[in-house]
């Protein structure tokens, strides 16, 4: 489970970003310094909540705070696929970010409890591989999906992903043990 975890933070909620921003660029009118200032928002919220996510899971349980910045991930996703303007694509993204950093943070670390230290590094291995995992499967889903859907594909896009990612934190939610 931590491995899908980190399939669906950094391999649906990030790293799609880059399959899906052509069309999005076009379709909403941005500059390229706006799309790299959507980038830049995503990073960000990651960074900050990287700073604050592990205090978070030690106070409350790496189980709910996994849980709860899946669903950040969500409402961010759902944000940016709704977005008609810069504005509400930039909140997005920074949402996408503290989320992705929210869940994976978590997610990649409770396992090295969970495991003796013989083991630790195969399992830590395997659970950050989430996030290449995402990568193989995003990649031929989201240009796909682009050009399926006509103007709006980079909308369903960002509704697919937001939905795969919705499964996965209910499924967190129900199987992860703190």
């Amino acid at each position: 489970m931590a491995l899908l975890v980190v399939f669906g933070a950094l391999g649906l909620a990030r790293f799609s970003y880059a399959a899906i921003l052509p069309s999005m660029q076009a379709a909403l009118g941005l500059s390229n310094a706006q799309a790299g200032g959507l980038a830049t928002a995503d990073l960000s919220g990651y960074l900050l909540m990287s700073l604050v996510g592990g205090v978070l899971a030690a106070r409350l349980g790496p189980r709910r705070v996994i849980t709860a910045g899946l669903l950040v991930c969500v409402v961010g996703l759902l944000l940016t696929g709704v977005s008609w303007s810069y504005p509400p694509a930039l909140l997005g993204r920074l949402l996408a970010g503290f989320g992705t950093a929210m869940s994976n943070i978590p997610a990649q670390t409770m396992v090295g409890q969970w495991f003796s230290q013989r083991r630790r590094g195969l399992v830590t291995g395997t659970v950050g591989s989430g996030a290449s995992l995402g990568l193989i499967v995003t990649g031929p889903l989201v240009p796909w999906m682009v050009a399926s859907f006509g103007g709006s594909g980079w909308r369903m896009s960002w509704y697919v992903l937001a939905a795969g990612t919705f499964i996965l934190a209910v499924a967190s939610y129900a199987i992860l043990r703190d």
